[in-house]
């Protein structure tokens, strides 16, 4: 397959690059970005010297694109937006057939919809009450260059973002109602923690009749079937973005609260594969019937 990256100048897109190059079924033909337009892209994304040859950087119209390219693969690491269709791998069945255009969840979502879409599908959580508090790392605010990004700014610090209401929060909701069947309202608490890269999410939700860690660990099992990304974790054992970074594996895991008649449920992952890039071969990977893991690490 020839594949294109549109807007590989952003971290996404450098993964995407990355992934792409060490791809067996794949040849990337082109990359764009506009504010890179003319240069190398070995020069600008080193760790794929001695892979992509003679690629440069481009800004082609869309007809272009479109029209007038060789490829029949596009990905879009464009800003919030620009792209949108829906498909998170483990959760939804993607096929070309049903839609030729597939957009890849944010990283937040897919740590909080994961652990909590075969909950409430299966009504082992009450649906209101949930409340998800989110630790990502820096490179979730994307590659430009701003003062609250500066080191001395992030570097030892860590506060919230984006409350009441971030971004990610409308399509959060959107797809726990359709597992829940009814409208879910959710508290979402984003933080900023002074990480690289990664996602850890700590989720709160009320049980459905009496807690049973192994219920909602036979649900999981059962749901997601062995998925190559999907582990689950032991008891007493929690997520841990070092664990998972550099991976496209989301790590889950579970706790009785008896005080509270909460389960406790936790995940870590990579903001830019699982959470981004990682995902979205994923999804190619699928609908072009290769091993849901080629590629991936």
């Amino acid at each position: 397959m020839n594949a294109t990256i549109v807007g590989a100048s952003g971290y996404s897109g450098r993964e995407l690059v990355s992934l792409l190059v060490n791809h067996p079924e794949v040849t990337l033909s082109q990359v764009t970005s506009r504010a890179l337009a003319g240069q190398s892209v070995h020069s600008e994304i080193p760790n794929v010297r001695g892979k992509v040859k003679d690629l440069c950087f481009s800004n082609p119209s869309i007809r272009e694109l479109t029209e007038q390219s060789e490829c029949e693969l596009f990905f879009l690491a464009l800003p919030h937006g620009t792209a949108a269709s829906y498909g998170l791998p483990e959760i939804h069945s993607l096929s070309w057939e049903k839609s030729p255009l597939i957009a890849s969840p944010g990283c937040y979502p897919t740590s909080i919809l994961i652990p909590l879409f075969p909950l409430l599908q299966s009504k082992l959580i009450q649906k209101q009450d949930i409340i998800a508090n989110s630790m990502s790392g820096v490179s979730g605010a994307g590659r430009n260059a701003t003062v609250k990004l500066l080191f001395c700014e992030r570097n030892e610090s860590a506060c919230a973002y984006g409350l009441p209401k971030h971004r990610h929060l409308s399509e959060i909701e959107e797809q726990l109602s359709i597992a829940a069947e009814k409208q879910v309202i959710i508290s979402f608490h984003p933080h900023l923690a002074p990480m690289n890269r990664g996602i850890c999410s700590t989720i709160s939700s009320l049980s459905e009749g009496k807690l049973k860690r192994n219920t909602i660990i036979e649900c999981w099992k059962e749901f997601y079937n062995d998925r190559k990304f999907i582990h689950i974790l032991d008891e007493g054992e929690f997520p841990d973005v070092k664990h998972v970074v550099g991976t496209n594996r989301i790590d889950i895991a579970v706790n009785e609260d008896h005080r509270t008649g909460r389960y406790i449920i936790c995940s870590a992952e990579d903001n830019l594969l699982k959470g981004a890039g990682g995902q979205a071969v994923q999804s190619m990977n699928i609908c072009q019937g290769y091993d849901e893991g080629t590629g991936l690490p």
